[in-house]
């Protein structure tokens, strides 16, 4: 009567577009939206006599087939255990006379899912009810989740498809460490667990607990304004008006400094001040604390006030009061025109003019900055990272209340998803964690600490996207173990309250694997309003499923 499907659906990373279109667009006296509230009352009652009226009215003779009433009824049942608790979060258009219903169970999301056909000709009975009940594997061993883990990263290798180092830990101790792939192409370099490979925006979590450090040091407050610590910051009415709290959660208004001043002086930028020179006289795009759009100026920004504040360059000071504390001696925005032992040099199919293209890789050197900072661009290990996120934890670089502060979602980036200060508060796994990732071309990385379940995930590529899909596989076998904290992030309003806008555009789409991955998002596009990043992966748009 029903048939079970295994479908490859990946859990959305910063994305509310899942609205109902049945709830927009649906004629309420239509068959599809009167086939929607039947199944919704099936589903809902108790009565078996309600099942047998249900069985004699709403199932039509093709549906039936050969079966018996005792079976059809049995069949109902079944399906009505199957969703028991469960109310309908969205109904999808599949077909004139179809639709797919999400659930939504017990205040969690699921991702069972069901779909329905009805007769084209009046009574419209339903000829087919199909569902979905995701498989809920038992919960993998360490030793399980190392072996399935060493089998796909060296699977990627072999096809060429992820060049990096991975690394899983319990509690604090690595379980799991592996490299793959050439650090060099050119003199034949293979990668190793200890190879320094870019950051990306990762750097940022560096910031972030620097600014925690002063903080709690009684030497500035995150409602403090940015002319507060810099009183001869170029443009007054942004330092006015913008706070360190704003700066730390993306909610300043400040945009990034990827313009034509970079481009134009990307070569020769070394500071803290090389890199404000190229925004520092750019309007606010918006009313700061208004909503949140990734800013890459902000946390430059916040690397002048720690160094109006120490008296140190920014470099400085996160060496000697972060990367030392955490014995952190591999990680540091090395210079690349400079000759640093062990770097890995990064490959991509990024082209000069922002297209891809098919061909052999090519080295990343004149894609990037010279030397990063405040927002990204330094380098690291996964030993290193497993170290800060060790320290971040162990309390040997923020006291109690300040971790948590650090470390506690201020702003919604999508279901189950919140930004901190400069770190992700994510729950997507069913399991909280915290970190950050990092990507641009021939660059990706990412760092996922969670403290309830003990483990933490530390990849670094030096191939577009390559951490992305490594750390995702690792997800979902975390996914398995059973939840030990039922607290869920708060999403940013009720939907029906503050409705997301719909896609249209300003949003690059990609595939990587099975999903449909945002490739970017452009400034003040109604992609950007709605709150998207690049690296999200969709589920559907306003309701519609990839499939």
């Amino acid at each position: 009567m029903y048939l079970t499907r295994n479908l490859a659906l990946t859990v959305a990373v910063g994305l509310s577009l899942t609205t109902s279109l049945m709830a927009q667009r649906a004629d309420p006296n239509s068959p599809r939206f009167k086939g929607v509230e039947a199944i919704e009352a099936l589903l809902g009652t108790t009565s078996d006599e309600a099942l047998r009226t249900f069985a004699e009215e709403m199932i039509a003779p093709e549906f039936r087939g050969e079966m018996s009433d005792g079976q059809v009824l049995a069949n109902l049942k079944a399906l009505r255990d199957a969703f028991a608790g469960a109310s309908v979060k969205s109904a999808s258009p599949v077909g004139p006379m179809s639709a797919e219903l999400g659930f939504e169970t017990h205040g969690k999301n699921a991702s069972d899912t069901l779909t329905f056909v009805l007769e084209d000709k009046p009574p419209h009975r339903f000829t087919k009810i199909d569902y979905t009940k995701p498989e809920r594997s038992s919960q993998l061993s360490d030793e399980e989740m190392v072996a399935k883990l060493l089998a796909y990263v060296d699977g990627l290798a072999e096809a060429d498809e992820f060049s990096g180092a991975v690394l899983l830990a319990k509690d604090g101790q690595a379980i799991f460490k592996k490299a793959v792939g050439l650090a060099s192409k050119r003199y034949d370099v293979a990668n190793r667990v200890d190879t320094k490979f870019n950051l990306g925006s990762m750097n940022k979590m560096f910031t972030g607990v620097a600014i925690c450090q002063l903080a709690q040091a009684g030497k500035l407050s995150f409602d403090d304004p940015i002319i507060k610590h810099v009183p001869d910051y170029a443009n007054k009415d942004v330092a006015e008006r913008v706070t360190i709290h704003h700066l730390l959660t993306h909610t300043s208004g400040l945009g990034s400094y990827w313009n034509d001043k970079y481009e134009a002086n990307w070569k020769t930028i070394r500071t803290v001040e090389g890199f404000l020179a190229t925004f520092v006289d750019e309007p606010l795009a918006f009313e700061p604390g208004s909503r949140f759009s990734y800013s890459n100026a902000g946390p430059i920004v916040l690397g002048l006030i720690i160094e109006k504040i120490t008296g140190q360059s920014y470099y400085d000071y996160v060496r000697d009061h972060i990367y030392q504390p955490a014995g952190m001696y591999n990680t540091d925005c090395y210079e690349v025109d400079r000759p640093t032992p062990n770097l890995a040099i990064g490959y991509t199919n990024w082209t000069y003019d922002g297209s891809q293209d098919d061909g052999p890789r090519r080295n990343n050197l004149f894609l990037h900055s010279i030397k990063g900072g405040p927002a990204g661009g330094g380098y690291s290990t996964v030993e290193d990272l497993l170290r800060f996120a060790n320290a971040i934890q162990g309390r040997k670089l923020l006291n109690a209340k300040y971790t948590k502060t650090l470390l506690e979602g201020k702003e919604a980036m999508g279901r189950g998803s919140m930004y901190a200060y400069l770190f992700g508060d994510s729950n997507r796994t069913g399991h909280r964690s915290h970190g950050h990732n990092g990507g641009a071309p021939g660059i990706n990385s990412n760092l996922a600490f969670y403290p309830e379940i003990g483990y933490t995930i530390a990849v670094m590529s030096n191939y577009d996207g390559g951490a992305r899909r490594v750390s995702r596989f690792i997800e979902k076998m975390l996914e398995k173990i059973p939840a030990t904290d039922t607290r869920e992030l708060a999403a940013s309003a009720d939907d029906e309250q503050n409705p997301r806008p719909a896609y249209r555009m300003g949003v690059g789409l990609k595939l990587e694997d099975d999903d449909v991955v945002i490739g970017f998002v452009d400034k003040d596009s109604p992609g950007s309003r709605a709150g998207l990043l690049a690296n999200d992966v969709l589920l559907a748009i306003n309701g519609e499923a990839f499939g």
